[in-house]
């Protein structure tokens, strides 16, 4: 009879909780949104600093192109200009949480040069970040290019 008890008070209780687990989550992702926002506007502004710190030290940078980057080389490329991000829309992002762990996903139109040529695509990409003392440390990044892509709002 105790235990019976004792089953629904949990319940009772996780149903109270529920929603503060739920917040936790929703502040946790803004957190990532605006983290995500930050490194594209970094890599804009060849901001190698915050970057560096934000990027873990054994990160793998995927392009759509298929050029493969550690962090050293993708900080290089970038202080360098042989990638010279002009601008990073992000038209959408979302994040999975996971214990430790953040799977993101989303859409960003990034102009810019590399080693000399113009081009401007949408990218789908899909990343991955890992909460540390220090913070959440991107591991992870690999985008696509996207074909016959209409940004949201732009149907009539």
């Amino acid at each position: 009879m105790k235990e019976r008890h004792l089953v629904k008070l949990l319940f009772v209780l996780l149903g109270f909780l529920s929603p503060v687990f739920s917040q936790a989550q929703t502040i946790t992702e803004n957190n990532l949104k605006q983290l995500e926002f930050l490194r594209f506007k970094a890599m804009v502004e060849e901001d190698t600093t915050f970057l560096k710190n934000v990027m873990a030290d054994d990160c793998v940078y995927l392009h759509s192109n298929g050029l493969q980057e550690s962090k050293t080389k993708h900080l290089s490329n970038i202080s360098t200009r042989y990638i010279d991000y002009q601008e990073m829309v992000p038209e959408e992002t979302y994040f999975r949480i996971y214990d430790g762990f953040a799977i993101g996903n989303g859409v960003v139109m990034v102009t810019g040069t590399i080693g000399g040529q113009s081009f401007t695509i949408p990218l789908k990409y899909t990343d991955v970040y890992q909460h540390t003392s220090r913070g959440w440390k991107l591991l992870s990044w690999q985008s696509v290019k996207l074909v016959n892509y209409e940004p949201p709002g732009s149907k009539n």
